[in-house]
Formats: C-alpha cells, sequence, structure tokens
C-alpha cells in the first residue's frame, strides 16, 4: 500500500492471548464470545501487528510487539508465539539497522517489550539500535509511576536498561515526526497513548494501537477492562470514528488475529477490509 510518499507495510511480531472478559470489559460474554471465540482458559486470539513506513531516507516503524523477555510461565500464561520480528523486517525490506524512527503508542508489554534484545550475558540490546524513539512525556511518566490498574501490564525492566544505547524523544503532545506523519495523545486507555496518523492526499491511515485494538472494539462501547479512564475512551472513539467515516480513513488493527486493517461504514462500529487486505 502506498500513501503519499510512503510504502506502507505491517508485521505480525507475535501472537498471544488474553482474558476476552477482560478485553470487552462490561459487554457479556454472549456478545463477544461469538465474534472471537476463547479458549479453555477464557483466552482470546491476538496478535501484535507492527506498521512499516518507509521513503526515501526514512523508515518508520510503529509499536515492537512483545519480544522475547518472558519467563517460561509468562509465555504459559499468555500462550505467547514470537514470530521474529527483526526477520519480518528483513523480509520487507526494512532491517532494524536501517529504521530512523519507532514510535511507541506506549509502554504496554505488548507495545514495547520488543525494544529490548536479551544477549546470551544477560544484559539487553536495542533491537533498533540507530533509531530515534518517540513516546509521549507523559505516558513516559505514566509507565514509570502508574496507576494500580495498569501497573502489571508494564514490564520495563528490559527497557530501562536500554539507557545509553536508544535515543529518546519525548514528545509533548500532538507532534509531526516527519511530514505526513503526526502523532496524537489520547488519554482514556492509559495516560499518553498516542496514535499514529499518516496522511497524503492520496489517502491516510490511523494506527489506533488500544484505541481500536480489533474491529469489534470499533463498536464506541466496546471496550477493554484495561482502560484507566473508559467513559473517556468512549469519547475518543467516537471522536476518531467520525473523522475516519468522512475522509475514509483507514484504520489499522493492532491485534486483530485476521484483519489487518479497516475502512467504517458508519460511526457505529460498521466497518469493511481495508487497503493493506486487499
Amino acid at each position: 500500500m502506498k500513501i503519499g510518499r510512503f510504502r506502507v507495510s505491517w508485521i505480525e511480531a507475535s501472537r498471544f492471548g488474553l482474558d476476552g472478559g477482560a478485553m470487552f470489559g462490561v459487554v457479556p460474554r454472549a456478545l463477544w464470545a461469538s465474534r472471537l471465540v476463547p479458549d479453555e482458559r477464557n483466552r482470546i486470539p491476538m496478535v501484535t501487528r507492527v506498521l512499516v513506513l518507509e521513503s526515501s531516507g526514512r523508515v518508520i516503524v510503529v509499536d515492537a510487539g512483545m519480544g522475547t523477555n518472558f519467563s517460561k510461565k509468562q509465555t504459559a500464561i499468555y500462550g505467547l508465539e514470537d514470530l521474529d520480528l527483526a526477520k519480518g523486517l528483513d523480509e520487507v525490506g526494512c532491517p532494524p539497522e536501517r529504521v530512523t524512527d519507532v514510535v511507541v503508542t506506549h509502554l504496554h508489554f505488548d507495545h514495547a517489550g520488543g525494544l529490548a534484545v536479551a544477549r546470551p550475558d544477560g544484559t539487553v540490546a536495542p533491537l533498533f539500535p540507530n533509531a530515534v524513539h518517540h513516546v509521549q512525556r507523559g505516558q513516559w511518566q505514566w509507565a514509570h509511576a502508574p496507576s494500580s490498574k495498569d501497573a502489571g501490564s508494564f514490564m520495563l525492566d528490559p527497557i530501562d536498561r536500554l539507557e545509553g544505547q536508544v535515543r529518546w524523544n519525548l514528545v509533548d503532545g500532538v507532534s509531526e515526526i516527519a511530514p505526513g506523519v503526526r502523532v496524537f495523545p489520547v488519554q482514556g486507555h492509559s495516560r499518553g497513548m498516542q496514535v499514529v496518523v499518516v496522511s497524503a492526499p492520496d489517502g491516510t491511515a490511523l494506527f489506533g494501537a488500544d484505541l481500536f485494538p480489533t474491529r469489534w472494539h470499533l463498536r464506541p462501547v466496546w471496550n477493554m477492562a484495561y482502560d484507566n479512564e473508559p467513559v473517556l475512551t468512549v469519547q475518543e472513539k467516537r471522536w476518531y470514528l467520525r473523522q475516519a467515516l468522512a475522509g475514509r480513513w483507514t484504520i489499522v488493527l493492532e491485534h486483530d488475529p485476521e484483519l489487518a486493517d479497516v475502512r467504517v461504514t458508519d460511526d457505529q462500529g460498521g466497518f469493511e477490509p481495508g487497503g493493506l487486505d486487499e
């Protein structure tokens, strides 16, 4: 897919499962379980989908998946299957060393865990050694002093041990990462999470992170129990759904196990497959 000067592709970095009730909050199981069928542990299938934007001289990666910094117990809990993000990047012609920018939507382990790679001696190295890593300042601060509700979603030890090995750009609010690539903070899921909008005269794509993790979360009130401020999440979703509907935006779904992206057909959760799946 092309948007303006960017070649747009995506990579599945890992497959895993999370509790279906947690992923759908107050939505009754009878409704969500017919869309995403849970296993015997009540886990629904999910992926971590990484967006890659390439143009002359710039390779921008959005999020980094879960990585491999998990114990055997954690791997079993999440049913984690690592699909080797570095290999996936090689296959699309953008090896990690070529990446110039990494946009971290937020620092939850399923979005930022892959930033750090364990060495045999127990130290860690950056997956993207030559990239500037962009994260909202508010999210960085929140992640290091989180609420009790989402403290368990941050596994920062490997990331903090990258100090001195990577360049961090702590973003304050709306910012342009590259011409046509902007980030916008949203606050309902985790304080300072940012979504990414790639825009050009020939189209616009929204990487919604955990604002729209799957196609079923396009429904304004189908939200995660993980959200810190669920009412605010609903408001933010309604706003972005209106923009996406009016502008025929493509919405990239970071966690949907089957669809990479959609275009919305109304502001109540209707959708059709988008450009990356055509």
